[in-house]
């Protein structure tokens, strides 16, 4: 049995859509300060009670970008986004660098389909989930390669 079996669905949509109206509610109701990292707005509902800081590691919340303002609050989960995003944005601009070799195209290609990945999950800062790793370690590895490459060229 699931926490989200009261949808009585298996439609991925209805169920996606369920959970992003559950992170919208979140941050309507603590639109600056968040609830905190790990949290599950849905889980004061169902399992414990109200205003109880009941912190899981991982749970399903169906979008990064929406987890990180939920938990975070917006003007710290701005912050975060922003700083992904440049990192993103910088591997976006050096497209081409990267292509030319083959360590950098197996990498992108893992990163490019994370990304995609992340807009129906919320892994992206659980940091004990493999996909989180596998996706900091590539996109870390990446950027230092480029650096030394800088450096040796020098």
């Amino acid at each position: 049995l699931t926490k989200y079996e009261h949808l009585k669905t298996n439609n991925l949509t209805e169920t996606r859509m369920s959970l992003w109206n559950d992170r919208l509610a979140a941050i309507k109701q603590k639109p600056l300060s968040g609830w905190g990292y790990g949290v599950n707005y849905r889980d004061f509902d169902m399992n414990v009670k109200k205003d109880w800081n009941y912190i899981k590691g991982e749970t399903e919340k169906g979008n990064t970008i929406l987890s990180i303002i939920e938990e975070f609050g917006g003007i710290s989960g701005l912050i975060i986004i922003l700083t992904i995003s440049y990192l993103i944005f910088y591997v976006y601009r050096n497209i081409i660098y990267f292509l030319k070799n083959e360590y950098y195209l197996v990498s992108l290609s893992t990163i490019i389909a994370a990304l995609v990945h992340v807009n129906f999950e919320s892994w992206l800062l659980y940091f004990g989930n493999v996909n989180s790793f596998i996706f900091w370690l590539l996109l870390i590895s990446i950027l230092n390669l480029k650096r030394n490459d800088n450096v040796v060229k020098k």
